[in-house]
């Protein structure tokens, strides 16, 4: 009895050890807009897509939180079309505040180098440097655990020009 019970402390004490290092990204997903070239110097909109730079991680599941100032810039639409986004748990988008959240998932892990999340259509309001921050988002491994791989989230800075 005594050996059995030695073999599943060892094994139970191994799983502590093994399982969850396994189960780590080690590779993490960065977070970042690009602009529409071609809406940036437009005087009425601006298209900004949400893509990732996943270094081969693979993920299923996002949740981003996008601030932007909404003084500068009111959300009109959001685009989903060859998105990463197959099923929408959430959107809100509140113009008042300047916040956008969304939450997706893919029932296909992605791995692709780039992946575009989905694309934003702001009106312009006012000119001037608007900050768009990703700061409180989350990209989630297809690890059975729902490991946070998100890296980088810096915070991009445009001139708006209406």
């Amino acid at each position: 009895m005594k050996k059995i019970v030695k073999k599943i402390l060892i094994l139970y004490l191994i799983s502590l050890i093994i399982i969850p290092n396994a189960s780590l990204a080690e590779t993490q997903v960065d977070l970042f807009v690009v602009p529409d070239y071609s809406s940036y110097l437009d005087p009425d909109y601006l298209i900004l897509d949400i893509l990732t730079n996943n270094n081969e991680e693979i993920y299923n599941t996002i949740s981003i939180r996008i601030k932007y100032p909404q003084e500068k810039l009111i959300i009109d639409s959001i685009n989903y079309e060859n998105s990463f986004c197959e099923i929408m748990v959430n959107e809100k988008i509140d113009n008042e505040k300047g916040i956008l959240n969304i939450s997706c998932g893919n029932t296909e892990p992605e791995s692709a180098t780039t992946t575009n999340l989905f694309r934003i259509n702001f009106n312009k309001i006012e000119s001037g440097w608007a900050e768009i921050s990703l700061n409180s988002s989350e990209i989630l491994a297809h690890d059975g655990l729902g490991t946070n791989i998100i890296g980088s989230t810096e915070d991009h800075n445009f001139y708006i020009y209406k």
